[in-house]
């Protein structure tokens, strides 16, 4: 019996000395996180491939970075391993990081040794690794939209890239399409584009696609829902399009919400969502909900038809002039709204707006935001446009830039006056021009047409958008004639001294008292059966 028990322990012990690793090759890749604006911690992860001299195939390894340990996962392929850790930002400075990875029979020396207080630094490491970290970036972020742009760049042998020669002030570039990619004369597959534009195989048609998401920036969920729709059909409005057949809902449902906040808020955001998609003839057939740290809402848009049901964005001419559909400032109302509440930040516009009035504007922001490009789209077929796109996260001039250099003809697009919610652009001067309002870079959401048009057809577009009544928000749409096409390099700039068209509010036009206004915004709403009417409205904001 002794015998046994002895050839059993031999024969374990010959296990144990096979899984030790003698004249280790390694090769890695490391990678780290660089996101400080939304994520509270750096995450770094390491990956090798492991070969030992002696043959060894199963050895268990332990990651030791600055007297902290980490086991490290061994991959279903022989001799692949990856270790991770997380940190907070203020513990992650830029550098190199050493990993030293031990196998088993060191890391328990290891431990010993700090169990005991004992010089861990006289224990060697079965081989170190370094990672160079370059330090958590808190700026403004790069969209996936503009992070794919660049990816593509090159896909095509024509694309090129060039100055543009706009001048509107410093700090455009960060606004600018040309930066993130090179584009060449005409569209390619919606590379650049609104909206993606693939020929099916089959009848002439085309499947055009787009999608987009982002964060909350108003306090009604329901108003929210609204803008994210409004938001995502933009994109097919731009090209002409009126009709989708499907769309999609992307909704992240935040893990800091409470139950009950869970119960009222996101139901009021989906339902704004669908309603919007049903006040644009289509409906939400489908989508994605996830649980995230933020509440994000957005969806895909789709549909399948002929050419003749879109206008490629590529066809401006010399003569033509530009139109705009909806105003600007939207960015500076919402903010100016967060700002009643921020007391050095009120301090700094308080003497040019009065908080009525910021109310007014916060109000009128909301409304344009929410209200479908579509009828702007149907009278692009009407009044034969040559071109268009809708004005978003690049503000006017970073849109004009992008649109511009998609053109097939050598234009150039030159703006003269700029439609601005009134007293917005009092707020952004007194701000420190910190949005770029009046060089064109304050960003839009759900923003309106940017359409090049047939100079003696302009007219008519504009009035035919005011007669109309087509939202449920209110009444007929705005439109202003803010430019010209002439020749040039595929260009756009904003002339030195635009004129600044004073936009008032719809509500305060018609006489309407500030409730008659938000109950303009709430009265789609009042059907909702998740909340009773007597309960108070949940807030986004928190």
């Amino acid at each position: 019996m002794r015998r046994i028990i002895v050839a059993v322990l031999a024969f374990c012990l010959a296990l144990c000395a096979a899984d030790t690793c003698t004249e280790p090759v390694i090769s890695t890749s490391s990678y780290t996180t660089a996101d400080a604006l939304i994520s509270s911690e750096t995450v770094f992860i390491v990956e090798l491939s492991l070969a030992c001299g002696n043959g060894a195939q199963s050895v268990a390894l332990y990651a030791d970075v600055n007297g902290k340990q980490f086991p490290v996962t061994r991959g279903q392929d022989v001799g692949k391993y990856q270790v991770s850790w997380s940190v907070p930002h203020k513990e992650a400075s830029s550098g190199t990081y050493q990993v030293k990875f031990f196998d088993e029979e060191a890391y328990s020396t290891l431990r010993k040794a700090q169990r005991n207080n004992e010089d861990v630094e006289a224990i060697k490491p079965l081989f170190s690794v370094n990672v160079e970290h370059r330090g958590a970036w808190s700026g403004p972020w790069v969209s996936s939209e503009e992070t794919l742009l660049k990816l593509l760049q090159g896909l095509e042998p024509d694309a090129h890239a060039g100055p543009d020669g706009a001048e509107t002030g410093a700090g455009d570039e960060a606004s600018d399409f040309s930066q993130l990619v090179s584009v060449s004369h005409g569209p390619r597959l919606g590379i650049g584009m609104d909206s993606c534009v693939i020929p099916l195989r089959h009848g002439g048609l085309s499947l055009i696609q787009t999608t987009d998401f982002f964060y909350p920036l108003v306090e009604d969920p329901y108003m929210m829902g609204r803008i994210a729709c409004a938001n995502v059909l933009s994109d097919l409005y731009a090209m002409g399009i009126t009709e989708c057949d499907n769309m999609l809902m992307l909704l992240s449902v935040s893990q800091r919400m409470s139950e009950k906040e869970r119960e009222q808020v996101m139901p009021l955001m989906m339902k704004g969502f669908r309603d919007a998609a049903e006040e644009g003839g289509t409906s939400v057939t489908g989508g994605q909900t996830v649980v995230n740290p933020w509440i994000i809402i957005g969806g895909v848009a789709t549909v399948v038809c002929p050419p003749t049901d879109f206008i490629m964005p590529d066809g401006a001419v010399p003569g033509d002039v530009l139109v705009l559909t909806k105003p600007l400032g939207t960015q500076v109302a919402v903010n100016a709204h967060q700002w009643l509440n921020i007391p050095e930040k009120w301090n700094k516009i308080k003497l040019v707006i009065s908080k009525e009035e910021v109310q007014h504007a916060y109000q009128e922001a909301m409304l344009n935001m929410a209200t479908l490009n579509r009828t702007a789209a149907a009278l692009m077929h009407k009044f034969n446009a040559h071109a268009a796109t809708d004005i978003t996260g690049f503000g006017i001039i970073g849109h004009a830039r992008n649109l511009a250099k998609q053109q097939r003809n050598e234009v150039a697009f030159v703006i003269h006056n700029l439609p601005i919610l009134a007293k917005m652009a009092a707020v952004s001067k007194a701000g420190g021009n910190l949005f770029g309002l009046l060089h064109g870079t304050s960003s839009e959401t759900s923003g309106g047409l940017l359409i090049c048009l047939p100079r003696e057809q302009a007219a008519r577009f504009c009035a035919e958008m005011k007669a109309s009544r087509t939202s449920s928000l209110g009444d007929g749409q705005q439109a202003w004639i803010i430019g010209i096409v002439e020749k040039g390099s595929r260009c756009a700039r904003i002339i030195d001294k635009p004129r600044i068209i004073e936009v008032p509010y719809r509500g305060l036009a018609a006489g309407n008292t500030q409730q008659e206004i938000t109950n303009t915004i709430t009265t789609a709403a009042a059907t909702n059966t998740c909340s009773s009417p007597a309960e108070p409205q949940p807030s986004l904001a928190q």
